[in-house]
C-alpha cells in the first residue's frame, strides 16, 4: 500500500517537492514492482480532491466521474492515478474523503483562512481513520477490488456540509456558531460520494458520524470544561482568520492565500 504523500498546505508551499514525492515516488514504486515480476497488489491512497471544486454542482461523485487537478496536490494525485492505470499491476485506487482520526486540533493558520473562504453549504464527506485503514488492508487481499477505483467515505450519515463539520468542532470548544458573514461563497474540492460499491467490496465502514463525534470528544476528554471556559476567547481568536468578515478579496485557493503572504 502506498500512503506516502505531501499534503496541503506543505504541498502548495513547495510544488516541486510535491511532484517529486507524490508523482515521481509513485512512478519509482510502480516501475520497481513491475520489474520484480511479483504479482503483488498496489493500493494507492488518492483523494476526493481529484473530483474538483465543480463536483458538488454535478452531484454525488462516483468512481467513473471525471477528475481534474486544480492545485499541486490534486494534480499530483491525478498523475499518480494515471501511472497506475497504465501499469501492468493489480492496482487499487482509493479516493479518500475527509479522514477524521479523532483530532480536533487545527494548527495551520492557512487551513483556518481557507475554511472561512469556502461556502459553508459546500458538501464534505468525512470518514474515520480506522475505516480508511480497513479499506486499505481489504483492498490488498480481495481480488475483486483489483484494477478498480473506490470512493472512500463514511457513508450517508457522514455526508455533511462544511458548516455542520465546523459546528461539531466548535461545539466541543464552546465557541458557538459563527455569523454568516464570516464565510465566503466559494466552492471547494470536497464532495459527497457514492460508496455503496466500495462498502460492498471492501467492507470498511464501521464508524458513523456519531461514533466519529464521540471519538473527537474523547480526545478533548477531561480538558473539555477548561477548553469551553475559554470558548469566548477562542471564538475571537479564530474569527481573526476570516477574510470575508474583514471584507478582504475572495481568496478561495491555497495559492491565492500564499500569494497574499499568508
Amino acid at each position: 500500500a502506498h500512503l506516502a504523500a505531501l499534503l496541503p498546505t506543505a504541498s502548495e508551499r513547495n510544488p516541486a517537492a510535491t511532484r517529486a514525492v507524490n508523482v515521481e515516488g509513485t512512478r519509482r514504486l510502480v516501475h520497481a514492482l513491475e520489474a520484480s515480476g511479483r504479482a503483488v497488489p498496489f493500493v494507492l491512497s488518492s483523494s476526493c480532491s481529484v473530483y474538483g471544486p465543480d463536483q458538488p454542482a454535478r452531484g454525488i461523485a462516483g468512481p467513473d466521474d471525471p477528475i481534474i487537478g486544480t492545485d499541486a496536490y490534486s494534480n499530483s494525485k491525478v498523475e499518480a492515478e494515471a501511472l497506475l492505470r497504465s501499469s501492468s499491476l493489480a492496482w487499487v485506487i482509493l479516493r479518500i474523503g475527509a479522514a477524521i482520526e479523532g483530532s480536533a486540533a487545527v494548527t495551520d493558520a492557512l487551513v483556518m483562512r481557507l475554511m472561512f473562504e469556502v461556502n459553508p453549504e459546500n458538501p464534505i464527506e468525512v470518514v474515520h481513520g480506522e475505516d480508511v485503514a480497513t479499506a486499505v488492508v481489504n483492498a490488498l487481499f480481495r481480488p475483486e477490488a483489483h484494477r478498480r477505483v473506490f470512493p472512500i467515505g463514511g457513508g450517508p450519515s457522514c455526508q455533511l456540509t462544511q458548516r455542520e463539520l465546523f459546528a461539531t468542532t466548535l461545539d466541543l470548544l464552546g465557541v458557538g456558531e459563527f455569523p454568516a458573514n464570516a464565510f465566503g461563497t466559494s466552492p471547494y474540492y470536497t464532495c459527497w460520494m457514492d460508496t455503496r460499491e466500495s462498502q460492498r467490496v471492501l467492507g470498511f465502514q464501521s464508524h458513523d458520524i456519531e461514533a466519529i463525534k464521540r471519538d473527537v470528544a474523547a480526545r478533548v476528554g477531561p480538558f473539555g470544561p477548561l477548553v469551553r471556559l475559554f470558548g469566548p476567547l477562542t471564538r475571537r481568536f479564530l474569527l481573526r482568520y476570516s477574510g470575508p468578515m474583514r471584507g478582504d478579496p475572495a481568496r478561495p485557493t491555497w495559492q491565492e492565500l500564499i500569494d497574499a503572504g499568508y
